[in-house]
């Protein structure tokens, strides 16, 4: 699995935002619900000053135990400033941090969940700070899409 090191600054996102945790049997079942009813009910037009209109993130954050206990995903798009949010979308800050970069290839979402499996075995110190999956112009559905999987690491 294709994987590198990366520094970003911080980032804004403004987006929907549910509560979850992978220990929950019905956990894909909502984080399927949360992307059905961003992309769906195209809550990403309503969001002003975009960096890109071709780039929807995933953020994992909030993290109550590590990746063992509850923590928020939020779907949303990065911005430059906020004017005011959204009815119903929450403002995330992630810090700027290095990130260790997997890049999941296939298809989706089976490919997502293999690259999570190679992050959680992976021999990094992860810093919970702000995780998160990039879906732009390679995410296009069929069985070549790709998705970066950025994980904040010390």
């Amino acid at each position: 699995m294709d994987s590198k090191m990366v520094e970003k600054a911080e980032i804004k996102l403004v987006g929907k935002e549910i509560r979850t945790s992978n220990k929950d049997k019905n956990c894909s079942v909502e984080i399927g619900k949360l992307w059905e009813e961003f992309l769906g009910q195209k809550f990403g037009d309503a969001i002003q000053n975009k960096i890109s209109s071709d780039e929807v993130l995933g953020l994992y954050t909030d993290y109550e135990n590590k990746e063992f206990g509850a923590y928020s995903l939020v779907a949303g798009c990065e911005v430059s400033n906020v004017p005011a949010v959204p009815k119903g979308m929450v403002l995330k800050t992630i810090p700027s941090s290095k990130y260790f970069v997997v890049t999941a290839k296939g298809k989706m979402p089976e490919s997502i969940g293999e690259a999570w499996e190679y992050i959680w075995n992976a021999d990094i110190q992860r810093t919970y700070t702000g995780d998160f999956e990039l879906y732009d112009k390679r995410y296009d559905g069929s069985e070549n899409s790709e998705v970066d999987i950025y994980v904040a690491v010390k």
